[in-house]
């Protein structure tokens, strides 16, 4: 296993994606990663088991979270009894990953929303 890169800060929306062949990385940045108590969520390739992309902010989704300082709303609410990972910037489009969580228990979320900024996705 190679070390990981220090931690860096990705202001413009909050979270740096990075997709290799075995999973997604979502490193969040400074104060996003608060509420989460973490700065890295990890997520198997093969927990996915949707990805859609929208061109609005999902405002029902994220109705009541805020990061002060950022413009960034990151935090993970429970709907209707499944968790949600939302980190999404006001007024930016998202991707949503629909995950399995039966089949890969160890992970934390059911669906995690991510804004979309192709200048902060990267590929391994």
């Amino acid at each position: 296993m190679r070390p990981r890169p220090a931690p860096r800060d990705h202001p413009g929306v909050g979270a740096l994606v990075t997709v290799g062949a075995e999973e997604i990385n979502i490193e969040l940045s400074g104060l996003n990663s608060l509420s989460l108590r973490r700065r890295l969520v990890r997520i198997p390739i093969g927990a996915v088991m949707s990805i859609r992309a929208s061109a609005d902010e999902p405002d029902t989704i994220v109705a009541g979270i805020a990061t002060p300082l950022t413009g960034v709303r990151t935090g993970v609410l429970e709907r209707d009894g499944r968790s949600v990972l939302v980190v999404v910037k006001p007024g930016h489009p998202t991707v949503t990953f629909e995950l399995d969580r039966i089949a890969f228990p160890e992970l934390q979320f059911d669906t995690v929303v991510l804004p979309i900024d192709a200048s902060q996705v990267t590929a391994r």
